[in-house]
């Protein structure tokens, strides 16, 4: 700078705004300040389709969502504010080892949902079947909770009477059946 002359420069970083300067013989003094923090306000951000309320942060302020994920879920979400606005700097959620992803036992004549480790669930047989079966989730593995339970075919063996004839129904080979 040249003596008397003057310099607009912007605010570092976390603030934005102006800072006048003015050189006069030889030195730099500052003739007016015009720097607020950059600031993310608190609000509700949208995160895979979830709403995350995130409070007053300033520029460069992180903050971690450690029950962020969902049931049977580990990981965090951390959001971080920037000079254009909260930003989601990860979310990293993986399915638990201690839970039973959803899916369904005997060619699906079972189906369960997300299950907790321990968790009991009561699965209706299903594909022609009739039942319930309680499951276990242990270890990330679905069993049943009870191996005297079983699904059984909605019309069983047996004999049929058509008015004087019976007929044997036989017993289904059913795969789905346990």
């Amino acid at each position: 700078m040249t003596d008397r002359e003057a310099q607009e420069v912007l605010c570092p970083s976390g603030y934005f705004g102006t800072v006048a300067l003015l050189c006069a013989e030889g030195n730099v003094s500052v003739e007016a300040v015009q720097c607020q923090a950059t600031r993310c306000e608190e609000a509700e951000v949208i995160v895979g389709g979830q709403a995350v309320q995130h409070p007053d942060m300033a520029e460069g302020e992180t903050i971690e969502y450690p029950n962020f994920c969902d049931k049977c879920q580990t990981g965090a979400l951390t959001l971080n504010c920037t000079a254009t606005g909260v930003e989601a700097v990860s979310s990293n959620c993986r399915l638990s080892r201690e839970c039973c992803a959803p899916g369904g036992l005997l060619n699906s004549s079972l189906v369960y949902p997300m299950l907790e480790d321990g968790e009991v669930y009561p699965a209706v047989c299903t594909g022609g079947l009739v039942g319930t079966v309680w499951l276990r989730c242990s270890s990330s593995v679905v069993s049943r909770e009870n191996l005297s339970e079983s699904c059984s075919p909605a019309c069983p063996a047996g004999l049929l009477d058509t008015g004087g004839i019976s007929i044997a129904i036989a017993r289904p080979r059913h795969p789905e059946m346990m």
